[in-house]
C-alpha cells in the first residue's frame, strides 16, 4: 500500500477505443504493472500525448536531449507528440503506473486553453486515494461506454487532465504561485487607474525583469497583455448592456477616445465593438 492505495486488490488493465468518424482520435487509460530492470522505451518517438502517473516503483527517464529525470512513486510525467524519450524502471521496486493517452485534436485544443502543459516534463504530484479512485472511474466508464456516448468521454478525459494538471506542483512553487496569483488580481481590477507592475513588484520584493519572465512563463503572455485581455474581457461583458454606448464603455475602461477603445477591440477580436454587440444579439435571439 501505498499514499493510501492498496494495489493488491488492482489488476493490470489497458483500454483503448478510437472514435468512429475520426479513427486518428484514439484515446487510451489503463493501470499497469511492469517487471523491474526493463528498458521500457529507447529513444523511443510517441504519436500521441500521454499522462502518467507513478504509483510505485522507481526508474529514469531522459527526453531527447539526455536530460535525466529520476522517477518514483509521487511523480508524473508527460510523452509529447513527436518527441523522443528513453525510460528504464529500476529493479528494486515493482513498478505501477495509470496513463490516460488523448488523440491530437484535443491535445492540440487542451494546450492552447493551458490546461495542459508540456514543461516541465516531470513534476512532483500530490497523489491519493481520491484521486486514484477518479481515475479508476475514468477507465471503467471508458471501458463500459456505448459506441454512440463515446463521443461525450471526451469532456471526462479533458476534465481528469485539468484536476491532474492542478494537483502537479515543483519545489517551491507555492511562493511562486501565490506571487503569481497575487499578480493577475492585481492586473485585472480598476482600469479606470493607472496600473503601475513596477510599484506592485517592489512590494512583492521582485525584480521587475524577473517578475515578466516567470508571470510570461505561467500564464502565457506578459503581464500588459494579460491587463489589456482583462481589459477587454470586460468589455465584451459591458457591450451585452443594450443601454451602454459605446463612447459610454471606453470611458469606464479609462480609454483615451472610443477610437482607441475600438482599435483595440478589433486589434484583439478581429471585430469592431458594435459588429460583436450585433453578432451578440444574434447568438441570443437568432
Amino acid at each position: 500500500m501505498e499514499n493510501g492505495i492498496n494495489f493488491d486488490v488492482c489488476e493490470h488493465e489497458v483500454v483503448y477505443r478510437s472514435l468512429a468518424l475520426t479513427p486518428a482520435e484514439r484515446f487510451g487509460a489503463g493501470l499497469m504493472f511492469k517487471p523491474g530492470n526493463n528498458l521500457e522505451y529507447d529513444n523511443s518517438i510517441h504519436p500521441r500525448f500521454a499522462f502518467i502517473i507513478v504509483l510505485s516503483g522507481e526508474g529514469t527517464l531522459y527526453d531527447e536531449n539526455g536530460e535525466k529525470f529520476k522517477l518514483r512513486a509521487g511523480m508524473c510525467f508527460k510523452r509529447i507528440p513527436g518527441k523522443a524519450e528513453t525510460l528504464s524502471i529500476n529493479d528494486d521496486k515493482k513498478w505501477v503506473e495509470f496513463f490516460i493517452e488523448i488523440g491530437p485534436a484535443l491535445y492540440q485544443a487542451l494546450r492552447s486553453m493551458r490546461i495542459i502543459e508540456t514543461k516541465p516534463l516531470c513534476e512532483n504530484i500530490e497523489l491519493d486515494a481520491d484521486l486514484f479512485e477518479e481515475l479508476m472511474l475514468l477507465k471503467e466508464r471508458f471501458k463500459t461506454i456505448d459506441e454512440s456516448a463515446l463521443p461525450f468521454i471526451v469532456g471526462d478525459f479533458a476534465k481528469i487532465l485539468a484536476a491532474c494538471q492542478g494537483r502537479c506542483f515543483r519545489h517551491g512553487e507555492d511562493k511562486g504561485k501565490a506571487l503569481i496569483d497575487s499578480a493577475c488580481n492585481f492586473l485585472s481590477r480598476d482600469f479606470s487607474k493607472d496600473c503601475d507592475i513596477k510599484v506592485f513588484c517592489r512590494k512583492e520584493g521582485i525584480g521587475y525583469e524577473s517578475f515578466r519572465k516567470l508571470f510570461k512563463n505561467q500564464i502565457g503572455v506578459s503581464p500588459w497583455q494579460y491587463r489589456i485581455r482583462r481589459r477587454l474581457d470586460l468589455a465584451c461583458a459591458l457591450l451585452q448592456d443594450p443601454q451602454m454606448q459605446i463612447n459610454e464603455i471606453s470611458l469606464e475602461l479609462a480609454y483615451s477616445s472610443a477610437y482607441d477603445f475600438s482599435a483595440q477591440f478589433k486589434k484583439y477580436f478581429k471585430v469592431s465593438p458594435a459588429h460583436y454587440r450585433a453578432g451578440s444579439k444574434g447568438e441570443k435571439h437568432g
